[in-house]
């Protein structure tokens, strides 16, 4: 029976359901069970791609398509040159539970180290390009034209106009760029940091627009994800840390053309890239004697170690590229034509290619012993059933896939200790060749001899594609729910309170939209819910939930499946998605009664992604599926659409995917709907603004064909 059918005895609205999808784009009508948008209709739109949609044969089930957030921006692409700010400002989002006053401590402490990376990482950004663009480009390669030129400049002292002309468009350039980091910040920062709260919401809060950007830390704040001027402010550091680097630049590169006794180069990597590196590189140590080397407390040393290590193996390599390109073109007949310098910018190119080479062949490696040698399977039945009869268990072939599977998931499962061991022995290199290549009378490292060494090849051709292969397989991450996609969603999740020129949170944008959603239903049409949520959308779901007060979270049955919150971001961020914060969650849900739970989640052991929440402290709130699916006992379930078929048993290894097809996860669903209605009761005197985030809650006139969320 249709859910919109069953009416409350009480007479408030019918149990809607509120689906929330995880990776893999914007799934549309699929969320929703249908494969053609026929089926569904629009019921609420958001700003920049959003949406919810209902079922035309059922309206009382929804899904929230929050993938264009993250795959219809036409930047797409560019977002991974924004990588090294996105890590280390995740790196301010991780550190431990402050359940005492030693991590209380340890905290404070970690996130002002992450703060002052920042502003170093910025001025890195600047000087990296300032090495390309004004000095291998601008001066050495315009030196280079001038060779050519008929009446050259004397080489060998003085500088030619075409080296002048040269500095000025590659400062030009490098302008252009400072200036385009602060445009796409500031536009994203209007467009999601900006649009948040109702004003009706804030003036019945507790929140204080002009408080500090500390001032509401925790996911059960309604402020978390609305913090304009905090926001403002910190972007308003970067664009003078910006400018400044870039009159560094401008101020140098005058001096040297006009007084340096050796003209072939202008040295902006030793003068400018080598003191920033350097100060990076104490204040990452600092980060990880903050840790005390612990895995668990060691997160924020780990991302700001990667954020780092990328930012210098790219742009290293990306020199050491442009330097060997250049130096052979144009040719110049007849004269000695002078070659482009890698200065000691491109000094750890072959170490950043060789440890690229050792974690392809590692990664290879594992993936090779995984497949050969997986952990064998010994609970499920061997295939007895000859043809034409129903299947009875798997074959040797299905035996061998579901034992990769389970191994695959093992491994992903153990992200933080790889991570970890990966950006500790990143730290010891970085220290180790430092120091072995460090001229101790000019503290400079020294620069590259001979790069023709097959590390340094393998460093110049390598180093600088890479991001254009993490883009590759970003986009294909958005056809496809994969591992990447995931860790890109967790990446950018967080807002930009520790580097405002990081991609973009969708976050700031979905979770007050499902707030406001919700709160439509809850408050304004007085009906209870049930949020469905898959994979990432569990993640959203909880950050919507968290605040809610009493008014309206007792009236919320959740339903999570492939649900990372434990296996992913307690992990990585226990202060926000800890133990505490996830039983603070499940005290606030429904109660429904009987042997019904009002959080309930659903895992399988082949799922990479997903785990158990709660753990063996409560059983009944954590299932696990068989995967392959096993026959059921129970009757048949009446035919629904067409992509939520009950899963064939003993066929397929769903692992990540298909949960909604899945007899058990939607029996239950089916029951917690019809117990939530059957015991709604009337929301209490508090006013519904206290917990909305939305304008459509509040507007008695306007159906769910509403706008979705606040304008």
């Amino acid at each position: 029976m249709p859910a919109a059918a069953a009416r409350s005895p009480e007479g408030s609205g019918p149990t809607r359901e509120l689906r929330i999808h995880g990776v893999g784009g914007s799934p549309g009508p699929k969320m929703l069970g249908y494969p053609a948008d026929s089926d569904v209709v629009v019921v609420g739109e958001g700003r920049g791609g959003s949406a919810v949609l209902a079922r035309r044969s059922d309206p009382a089930v929804e899904g929230y398509d929050w993938g264009g957030l993250t795959s219809n921006s036409g930047s797409q692409p560019l977002w991974v040159l924004l990588l090294p700010f996105t890590l280390l400002n995740v790196a301010g989002w991780m550190h431990p539970a402050k359940h005492d006053a030693t991590f209380r401590s340890q905290a404070v402490v970690m996130r002002w180290l992450v703060h002052a990376l920042s502003g170093v990482l910025t001025a890195a950004y600047v000087f990296n390009f300032a090495v390309i663009l004004v000095d291998l480009v601008g001066y050495q390669w315009a030196r280079r034209v001038a060779a050519q030129m008929e009446a050259p400049a004397p080489l060998p002292g003085g500088v030619a106009w075409q080296q002048r002309l040269g500095v000025g468009l590659g400062i030009a350039a490098l302008t252009a760029l400072a200036v385009l980091l602060v445009w796409v910040a500031g536009r994203s920062r209007s467009e999601f940091e900006e649009v948040g709260l109702d004003p009706a919401l804030r003036e019945d809060s507790d929140i204080d627009p002009a408080a500090p950007w500390g001032a509401d830390e925790g996911l059960d704040s309604l402020g978390f994800f609305w913090h304009p001027r905090s926001a403002g402010r910190r972007l308003l550091v970067h664009k003078a840390i910006l400018a400044l680097s870039v009159a560094m630049v401008a101020a140098l590169a005058v001096v040297r053309m006009n007084h340096d006794v050796r003209p072939e180069t202008l040295d902006i990597g030793a003068s400018l890239l080598g003191p920033t590196y350097g100060l990076a590189i104490l204040l990452v140590a600092a980060l990880w004697a903050a840790s005390a080397l612990r895995p668990r407390a060691a997160g924020p040393a780990v991302a700001a170690t990667l954020s780092f290590a990328a930012l210098n193996a790219v742009f290293a390599g990306t020199v050491l590229l442009v330097v060997k390109r250049l130096s052979g073109w144009p040719a110049v007949a007849g004269r000695g034509a002078p070659e482009l310098v890698a200065g000691p910018e491109a000094s750890l190119v072959d170490v950043w290619g060789g440890v690229v080479l050792v974690l392809a062949v590692a990664a290879l490696a594992m993936l090779a012993v995984l497949r050969v040698r997986p952990r064998p399977v010994t609970d499920v039945p061997t295939r007895t059933s000859g043809p034409g009869h129903p299947l009875d268990g798997v074959d040797d072939a299905g035996r061998r896939a579901l034992a990769g599977a389970q191994s695959m998931a093992r491994l992903a499962r153990r992200a933080r200790p790889i991570a970890f061991g990966l950006a500790l022995g990143l730290v010891v290199l970085d220290f180790v060749f430092v120091w072995v290549r460090l001229d101790t009378t000019s503290w400079v490292v020294e620069s590259p001899r001979n790069t023709n060494q097959f590390f340094y090849r393998v460093g110049a051709y390598v180093l600088p594609f890479l991001p254009l292969l993490v883009v590759q397989l970003v986009r294909r991450s958005r056809q496809r729910r994969t591992i990447l996609g995931t860790v890109w969603d967790v990446l950018t999740f967080w807002p930009r309170r520790f580097s405002p020129l990081a991609v973009r949170a969708y976050a700031e944008r979905a979770v007050p939209e499902l707030q406001g959603r919700i709160a439509h239903h809850v408050l304004h049409e007085k009906a209870p819910l049930v949020v469905s949520a898959h994979s990432q959308g569990s993640i959203l779901a909880f950050a919507a939930l968290a605040p809610l007060g009493p008014t309206c979270a007792p009236r919320i049955g959740l339903v999570t499946y492939g649900c990372p919150v434990t296996t992913i971001y307690a992990a990585f961020f226990p202060a926000y998605f800890g133990p505490a914060a996830v039983e603070n969650l499940r005290i606030k849900l429904a109660e429904p009664g009987g042997d019904l739970v009002g959080w309930r989640n659903f895992f399988r052991s082949t799922d990479p992604i997903g785990g158990p929440v709660f753990g063996a402290a409560r059983p009944a709130h954590d299932v696990e599926l068989a995967d392959p699916a096993r026959p059921s006992a129970a009757a048949p379930a009446a035919a629904g659409p067409p992509l939520e078929h009950d899963r064939p048993a003993w066929i397929d290894i769903a692992g990540h995917s298909h949960y909604l097809r899945e007899p058990e996860l939607k029996n239950w669903v089916v029951r917690l709907k019809s117990a939530l209605n059957g015991n709604a009761s009337q929301p209490s005197a508090r006013s519904s603004a206290s917990v909305v985030i939305g304008e459509e809650a509040r507007s008695s006139d306007r159906g769910v064909e509403g706008r979705l969320g606040p304008r």
